[in-house]
C-alpha cells in the first residue's frame, strides 16, 4: 500500500497494473492492466511444484550443460485500487493454470505457463526467476 495521490504526491509509474507472467497469470498485461490498476494492490498466489528432473548435467558435443525441469501448478488472484471503494470482490480477478519450469544455474528457472482466467480465457506466459522473486523486482 502506498500513501498519497497518483499524479500528486506518487508519480504515475510507481502504480500497480495487474495481469500477464508476474502477477495474475490467466490475463494479459495489456487487458487487465487498463481495468485494474491503482496505487494500492493485493495478491495471492498459490503455486505447487514437482520435479520432473532435478538438476543435473548434460553432455552436448564438448560442453557440460546443467538443467532440471519441473511441473507447477497454480493460481492466482488479486485486485488494485487507488480509492477505498474500488476495493471490492466484484473488482478481484483470479486465474489458475499449468506451468514448465526449466531450472538452471544462475538463472534459479525460466517459467512457461499457460493460464486461464475466471471466464475461460487462455494465456500463455513466460518469465525469469519464481513468481515471489519476480514480483519483488517487477516493474510497474
Amino acid at each position: 500500500m502506498q500513501s498519497g495521490q497518483i499524479g500528486v504526491d506518487l508519480p504515475t509509474y510507481l502504480q500497480y497494473f495487474l495481469g500477464g507472467s508476474n502477477s495474475i497469470r490467466g490475463y494479459k498485461l495489456e487487458e487487465l492492466g487498463n481495468e485494474l490498476f491503482g496505487k494500492n494492490q493485493f495478491l495471492y498466489t498459490l503455486e505447487y511444484r514437482y520435479t520432473l528432473l532435478p538438476l543435473r548435467g548434460f553432455k552436448i558435443l564438448k560442453w557440460t550443460i546443467s538443467a532440471g525441469f519441473e511441473l507447477a501448478g497454480f493460481g492466482d488472484g488479486g485486485i488494485a485500487w487507488s480509492q477505498a471503494r474500488e476495493f471490492a470482490l466484484d473488482r478481484a480477478r483470479f486465474g489458475f493454470g499449468l506451468g514448465l519450469r526449466l531450472l538452471l544455474p544462475g538463472v534459479n528457472m525460466i517459467r512457461f505457463d499457460v493460464g486461464m482466467s475466471q471466464f475461460g480465457d487462455a494465456v500463455f506466459n513466460f518469465g525469469a526467476n519464481s513468481i515471489f522473486e519476480a514480483r519483488r523486482q517487477r516493474v510497474r
